[in-house]
Order: structure tokens, then sequence, then C-alpha cells
């Protein structure tokens, strides 16, 4: 009798731990991110919600759904503070949408110098969620090897072991932006 009570316990407990390693990681479903293949030097800044408008010549997308990646991005957005200063200042060149499980989401803008824009407020710089994001979007491969030692989270985490060099010379003097 005790030995089937045993075996009873165990399995109940065995089962309640897999059912919690089913369980979602993070609260974030899914990331799209849209970002500037390669630097692009203008003359007007590019503000938060202008790179989905740039044409696919320059402007490359993708959507992470990664439970570790999501997870860790998550933690990195909950840590961030608001700068309290406008956020025209920065000059985008990357730009995510971040979906909920509860179907409600955010946006998240990181420009030149890793100035970060959460749903249109200037946030203090976090190079955790910069080099996240950057890395798994495969960023970092629109730029040289010795053009990536300029990126200061580059320096605390060195370059990805992914890295690729898929970069090719833009211009936006000979490639029209798409009508907002």
């Amino acid at each position: 009798m005790n030995r089937v009570v045993i075996l009873l316990v165990l399995s109940f407990f065995l089962i309640v731990s897999c059912i919690r390693k089913k369980e979602k990681a993070s609260n974030i479903d899914n990331i799209s991110i849209s970002y500037i293949t390669g630097y692009i030097n203008t003359q007007v800044p590019f503000v938060c919600g202008q790179i989905p408008a740039i044409l696919p010549a320059i402007r490359k997308d993708t959507i992470l759904v990664d439970e570790k990646i999501l997870s860790e991005v998550e933690q990195q957005i909950k840590v961030l503070q608001n700068l309290k200063m406008d956020s025209t200042t920065c000059d985008i060149r990357l730009q995510c949408k971040i979906f909920y499980r509860n179907k409600t989401s955010s946006s998240i803008c990181i420009g030149m110098f890793n100035c970060i824009i959460k749903d249109n407020l200037r946030m203090c710089k976090n190079d955790n969620l910069t080099y996240l994001i950057k890395r798994h979007s495969g960023y970092y491969n629109y730029f040289s090897k010795e053009d990536l030692a300029y990126f200061d989270e580059l320096k605390q985490f060195g370059i990805p072991n992914d890295y690729k060099d898929l970069r090719r010379v833009n211009s936006l003097d000979s490639i029209p932006l798409s009508p907002q």
C-alpha cells in the first residue's frame, strides 16, 4: 500500500513538472523587426515608425519567435527607464513591434548611438537590449568587421559567432523612399 501511495505522489509531481515546463517563459508572442541594412547617411533623421516605409532594397524584415530570446528581451524591456527627453533627437535605424500573448503590443525603436524609444518615450541606453535585438535580427551582418568596432554594445558582448558580412553599398540618392 505504501508503495502505491509513493508511486502516485511521484507520478503527480512528474506530471506537474512536465506541465510547468510547457508553459511559455515569456509574455511576448513574437517580435517583428525592420531595420536599415548598413550605414546610410541622410540629411533628415529617420523617426520611429518610418522604417517600414523604406523600400526593401535597403530594409530587412524579420520576426523573432524563439522563447529563450523573447524571454531575455522581455527582461530587458522591464528594466528600461524613461529618460524624459524629446524622442525626435534619435536617428532611428531599427524598429520593433512587440506582440504580447494578451493581444496587446508596443514598439521599440533603436537609433544611432543606441538611442532607444519605447512607445514614443525616450529611454535610457540599454546595451543588453540593443545587443539582443540587433544580434538575433541579423543587423550586424550588414556592417564590415571594421565598422563593428564602433558599436558600443559589441565592446561588452563581442561580435556574434554567427556574423556574416552581407553588406552592399547603399545610397539613398539612387533608391527612392516609398510614400508614407
